[in-house]
């Protein structure tokens, strides 16, 4: 037991002290985050299906979203197609949505960069997201799944649940619906320097 803990804390003090590695998800208490536990902006719980898609009707949660045209799970690290677990490059059409899946506890973000056209320049919003999920962990937190025998159960917030992914239940996602053809870069604001990247590739309509 001892060797177990001393070989513990030697892996704890190896871990990298950058931004993009944390272990939490919000505070203790389950809210959001602070600086004093790794992240910011603020990461706060959420449940359900958010989006960023326009209000079809002004004071209601009725969204102007289209049809979903592929699915990118949020890993730890990374985004991946959920349907091969290849990197999280999707390509679906004009008017399609594309939605990622919270696979961790963790905090993250699904944040647009500016697309590239055609023509190689960038679409109008310099300088801000095009999309934007908000800094984000799953209030009610997934199980994980059992992978090589290592069985795991919904931890508690702050639990640390890397490197098991939980494939099988997600309680959170973001929504964005692409109306323009383009490719279109996304990341996670707080992992980026890791490489937790991906790109939608937006098809003229038929």
């Amino acid at each position: 037991m001892r060797a177990l803990f001393v070989a513990f804390a030697l892996v704890v003090g190896c871990v990298s002290t950058s931004d993009a590695f944390h272990l939490f998800r919000g505070d203790e208490a389950g809210g959001c985050s602070t600086a004093e536990n790794f992240t910011q902006p603020p990461c706060c719980p959420a449940s359900g299906q958010v989006s960023d898609d326009p209000l079809l009707v002004e004071g209601t949660n009725i969204r102007d979203t289209g049809p979903i045209g592929g699915t990118v799970l949020v890993l730890h690290n990374s985004y991946n197609e959920d349907q091969t677990l290849a990197p999280g490059v999707v390509v679906i059409t004009a008017g399609q949505a594309v939605e990622w899946k919270w696979a961790s506890y963790h905090c993250h973000s699904v944040t647009g960069s500016l697309p590239f056209t055609e023509t190689g320049g960038p679409l109008e919003g310099a300088g801000t997201p095009l999309f934007e999920s908000g800094f984000l962990y799953p209030a009610d937190p997934p199980a994980a799944t059992d992978m090589m025998g290592l069985a795991a159960i919904a931890g508690p917030a702050g639990a640390l649940d890397y490197p098991i992914p939980d494939l099988e239940k997600q309680t959170l996602s973001f929504v964005h619906t692409f109306k323009d053809a383009g490719v279109y870069p996304y990341h996670c604001i707080h992992h980026q320097e890791i490489g937790m990247e991906g790109l939608v590739i937006v098809l003229p309509p038929q």
